[in-house]
């Protein structure tokens, strides 16, 4: 993968605007996709514990995975997220015989990924991989392997493979769902949902001029908080790392309520945005909101379409579809790349590259292997 191009459109933008379309045939398996899908919904109602893990952005789908496999099963499915380098060297309690373990990895290619995966396994502990790239040390090495279908990512920043990643969790949750409660109506429903996602990241996408715009409005700033409850938790985590990767700001991303628990202190002087889907979190982001506005800080909110206690308790806000709270980030990632990639522009930086056009950052990360 070498980007090259020099100006908008970046790759990074070509791969976002590219999503919906991989996501319809993600989304729309044929029959052999269809059974190999339920026969892995099977083995994670089976499972005694279900295990997910990745590095940096898998992580965080990882994380999402976690919450779609819980609440899509009513709990039945005990599902944990674990970062693969604390997995394969620290964690205590390793996935084993009768568990699953479902690794996250755009390339199949980073070692704690593949380390992780190794202990697995050699525990007894089936092991799936979700990848794009299905000739990879991730994928070979694993038991299954759901194909993304997207293994030409271009742009370091990884937005595509993300959404695909999101996607396809929530479509293994849902054969879990039809595995495991022998529920088909509850099955169909949540099928439905999940089928909208594609339709979503459209509507989502279509915020791309007001997201620009928004993006040069706060081009100064170099200073963000991003912050999210339950399952947009990793959505916040997600909008930070993007951040950081592709404009270099100093972001980072924090849990709703801790925000209040002493970063409060900074929300004069910070772009705080928040994550509000309908739920509980929804109620502290409105605390937030206001506090902020108090000390005048900058405020960003990203909420349902038609919540105009939301909108109006916020200097800016971006309206999305209406979905259920376990399944909001599938949209809800995606204005937070796009401004990620608009604030990168903005600044006159290449949002595909991590600054590898620079021979410092090109040689520091020569200096170790992922």
């Amino acid at each position: 993968m070498v980007p090259t191009r020099s100006s908008h459109p970046f790759w990074m933008y070509e791969e976002l605007r590219a999503a919906p379309a991989a996501l319809d045939s993600l989304l729309s398996p044929d029959e052999p996709a269809r059974r190999h899908r339920a026969a892995l919904g099977q083995r994670l109602a089976g499972a005694r514990r279900v295990y997910l893990t990745g590095c940096g952005t898998a992580y965080h789908a990882a994380l999402v995975g976690r919450s779609l496999l819980s609440d899509f099963t009513d709990g039945h499915i005990d599902a944990r997220a674990v970062q693969a380098f604390e997995l394969a060297s620290y964690e205590r309690d390793a996935p084993g015989r009768d568990d699953v373990l479902i690794v996250l990895s755009h390339s199949g290619k980073p070692t704690a990924s593949n380390a992780a995966l190794a202990r697995a396994r050699s525990a007894g502990a089936f092991c799936l991989t979700i990848t794009g790239d299905t000739e990879s040390l991730a994928a070979r090495n694993a038991q299954a392997v759901f194909d993304t279908g997207y293994g030409e990512v271009k742009s370091f920043a990884y937005t595509i493979s993300y959404s695909l990643m999101l996607a396809a969790l929530a479509d293994l949750a849902v054969c879990a769902v039809a595995a495991s409660a022998g529920d088909e109506a509850a099955a169909v429903l949540l099928q439905t949902q999940v089928q909208a996602i594609a339709v979503q990241h459209r509507e989502s996408l279509a915020l791309d001029g007001r997201i620009r715009a928004l993006a040069e409005q706060l081009a100064s700033h170099e200073r963000f908080i991003f912050a999210g409850a339950g399952s947009n938790q990793a959505t916040a985590m997600e909008a930070a790392l993007k951040m950081r990767e592709t404009n270099y700001s100093d972001s980072a991303s924090m849990e709703m309520e801790e925000v209040l628990h002493g970063p409060v202190a900074t929300l004069g002087d910070v772009v705080l945005v928040v994550i509000a889907p309908p739920g509980f979190g929804r109620a502290r982001a409105l605390d937030l909101l206001r506090a902020a506005r108090i000390l005048g800080g900058t405020t960003v909110a990203l909420g349902e379409s038609g919540d105009t206690e939301l909108e109006s308790a916020a200097g800016d806000y971006l309206p999305l579809p209406t979905c259920p709270e376990a399944l909001s980030p599938a949209p809800y990632h995606v204005p937070l790349h796009l401004f990620s990639y608009w604030l990168a522009v903005a600044k006159g930086h290449n949002p595909d590259l991590m600054r590898r056009d620079d021979p410092r950052y090109l040689q520091a990360r020569q200096s170790y292997t992922l």
